[in-house]
C-alpha cells in the first residue's frame, strides 16, 4: 500500500493508529486511500495481538530453518504464538496464505 499512495509504512501505520504525530490532512488522505483500496486490518483476524504469521519460502534451506527455530524460541519466551506458512517459493502462494488469514 505504501508504494501505491506514496507514504512511508511508518506514516501509514501511525495514521491508522491515530498518532498525533501525523497531520490531519495526511491522515485524511491515507484514510481515503485505505477505503479506496479496501484495506482491512489484519489484527482483527487473530484472537490476540500476540500472534505472529511467518511465511517461509523454502523450509529445506537451512537459513530459513534456523531463523524459524530462533523466532520460535523468542516467541515462546514472550508468550507469542506463531502461525507458519510454507510457500516453497511462489509469490502467489504466499499471497494466498495471507488472504486466508484475513478471513
Amino acid at each position: 500500500m505504501a508504494d501505491l499512495i506514496k507514504y512511508s509504512i511508518s506514516t501509514i501505520s501511525k495514521s491508522l493508529n491515530h498518532s498525533e504525530e501525523i497531520k490531519s490532512d495526511t491522515k485524511f488522505k491515507i484514510m481515503e486511500a485505505v477505503k479506496e483500496l479496501g484495506y482491512t486490518d489484519s489484527k482483527v483476524s487473530f484472537p490476540s495481538n500476540k500472534t505472529v504469521v511467518v511465511m517461509i519460502p523454502d523450509i529445506r534451506n537451512d537459513f530459513f530453518a534456523q531463523d524459524l527455530i530462533g523466532l520460535e524460541d523468542v516467541a515462546t519466551e514472550n508468550n507469542f504464538k506463531i502461525i507458519r506458512g510454507f510457500s516453497n517459493g511462489p509469490y502467489d502462494q504466499e499471497v494466498a496464505y495471507f488472504i486466508c488469514f484475513k478471513k
